[in-house]
């Protein structure tokens, strides 16, 4: 077989495999639509947004906007970025928001470098659009993180939000740790949300974070 038959046999192996994804994701999408369909099978959700971006090259900062009930009123790619990053501003993730009129939102972005572990740019992300977002009543349901052969989510990572908090079990010290804690003077620690408070709305409407 020439290499111009092999040649065109790739393209056309390609284009159907193209439009039999394509076929998919509309019939993802009309169910999610579909009176009494929620996305709320976290399967279905990883799959349908790794179908969305995994093969992507670059990254890709994208949302699923839903309304009360958990039903897909839009997907929409929001943000493009390099090959190891894509920045974020609040103020347009806002806007489509408003735009929508959405009640709730699941974000995603690929990682082209077939990585699934979250960055601490990832995470901030997430609290930064989760807290602005909650300003206006629409809830962050998820971030996920796709490649093309694999998903995370962030939530179900033990991400730690607002509006699925994780109570951690209460720790009794000891007696010789209790004498410790008496005879010591110690200043409480600054806990790790305090270091990473949020400045004002306004501002941060301004501001941008990249997600890697």
């Amino acid at each position: 077989m020439s290499e111009l038959t092999r040649s065109s046999n790739s393209i056309t192996t390609e284009a159907r495999e193209n439009r039999t994804i394509y076929r998919a994701l509309r019939i993802l999408e009309s169910r999610a639509k579909e009176p009494g369909e929620t996305l709320t099978d976290s399967t279905f959700v990883r799959e349908w947004f790794r179908l969305r971006l995994g093969g992507q090259p670059h990254e890709s900062f994208a949302v699923a906007w839903l309304d009360n009930k958990h039903r897909l009123i839009a997907f929409e790619v929001l943000f493009h970025g390099t090959i190891d990053g894509v920045q974020v501003y609040c103020r347009e993730v806002v806007r489509s928001a408003i735009k929508h009129n959405a009640a709730a939102a699941i974000f995603s972005h690929n990682h082209p470098s077939g990585s699934l572990e979250p960055s601490f740019a990832d995470r901030a992300i997430t609290e930064q659009l989760r807290d602005v977002l909650k300003m206006i009543d629409v809830r962050v349901l998820d971030h996920i993180i796709v490649h093309a052969y694999g998903t995370l989510s962030l939530v179900e990572n033990e991400f730690r939000m607002a509006s699925a908090p994780i109570k951690q079990r209460k720790r009794v010290p000891s007696a010789k740790a209790k004498v410790k804690i008496e005879k010591a003077s110690v200043t409480p620690p600054v806990t790790a949300r305090a270091r990473m408070a949020l400045p004002a709305l306004p501002k941060l409407f301004a501001t941008g974070m990249a997600a890697s």
